[in-house]
C-alpha cells in the first residue's frame, strides 16, 4: 500500500566537507525520498534520480550498493550491485528490509554518496493452522474447528473467512464457497451429509491473501438396512 511522498532538498556550502575523504569544489545537492513498506517478495519500483551527483570535476562513475545491516553509507557491510553504473536503478524483489545508496566516484575529488533509500519489507504471510481432520457418520454434527495458530506476517491486520468445498482440496483452486458471517479464528459448521473440505482464508489489508491448512471432514455413506424378500402367508 503506497504512502505519501515527501521531498526534502539538502545542500552543502562550497568547500565544506561532505563525506569522509571528500571536499567538494561546489555543493552537492539531492532529493530525499521516503519509500513505502512492501510485502514479502514483492517487486520494488525502480529508484528514480531526482538529482545527479554534482560538483568536483564533474566526471562520475556510479555504483549502486545495498546492505541489510547498515543504513550509513561507507560504514559496515555494503555490497556493490554489478553493472549498476547509472543514475537510476531497478533492483527487483526483496524478502527482507534492505538499504540502498548510490555511490558516485569523482575522478579527481573522491567519493560521495546519495541519501539512503530504506525499503522496509513486511514479514512473510502465514495462514496459521487449524485443526483437524474428522471422520463422521452421515448427517452427524461436525466438531468445532479449532485454531492452533492465527494468521501472521504482512501488516498483521486480517479479515478471516471460512470456506468450504465438496470438489477441491486446494485453497483458491476450483469451487470454494464462503461461509457467511465467519470472520473468526474458529468455526462450528453443523451437520454434513457428504465429504467436505474446509479452509480459513485470511486477507491482510496490506499484503494480500493467505490460507490455513485444509481440514478434510470425511462423511461415511448413509446407512441402509437393505431389503429382504418376501412377505408370505402360511397355515398355522
Amino acid at each position: 500500500m503506497w504512502k505519501r511522498w515527501y521531498i526534502k532538498i539538502l545542500s552543502i556550502p562550497k568547500n565544506k566537507s561532505f563525506s569522509p575523504g571528500f571536499n567538494s569544489r561546489t555543493a552537492y545537492r539531492w532529493n530525499h525520498r521516503y519509500y513505502p513498506n512492501y510485502s514479502y517478495n514483492s517487486d520494488v519500483p525502480a529508484f528514480s534520480s531526482s538529482a545527479s551527483a554534482s560538483g568536483g570535476s564533474g566526471s562520475y562513475t556510479y555504483t549502486w550498493q545495498y546492505s541489510t545491516t547498515s543504513s550509513t553509507p561507507g560504514v559496515g557491510v555494503w555490497n556493490d550491485i554489478p553493472a549498476s553504473n547509472q543514475p537510476t536503478w531497478d533492483y527487483g524483489t526483496l524478502t527482507q528490509t534492505t538499504y540502498f545508496v548510490r555511490r558516485a566516484v569523482d575522478a579527481v575529488c573522491g567519493t560521495v554518496y546519495s541519501n539512503v533509500v530504506t525499503i522496509t519489507v513486511r514479514t512473510q504471510l502465514n495462514g496459521g493452522t487449524v485443526g483437524s481432520n474428522q471422520t463422521l457418520c452421515y448427517n452427524d454434527d461436525v466438531a468445532a474447528f479449532t485454531s492452533t495458530a492465527p494468521a501472521s506476517g504482512g501488516g498483521s491486520s486480517f479479515t478471516y473467512t471460512w470456506q468450504y468445498s465438496t470438489t477441491s482440496n486446494t485453497p483458491g483452486v476450483g469451487v470454494w464457497a464462503d461461509i457467511p458471517a465467519s470472520n473468526q479464528l474458529i468455526w462450528d459448521y453443523g451437520t454434513l451429509t457428504q465429504t467436505t473440505y474446509f479452509v480459513r482464508r485470511a486477507v491482510d489489508a496490506t499484503c494480500g491473501t493467505v490460507y490455513s491448512n485444509v481440514i478434510t471432514v470425511t462423511v461415511h455413506p448413509q446407512l441402509n438396512g437393505g431389503t429382504v424378500a418376501a412377505n408370505q402367508t402360511i397355515c398355522y
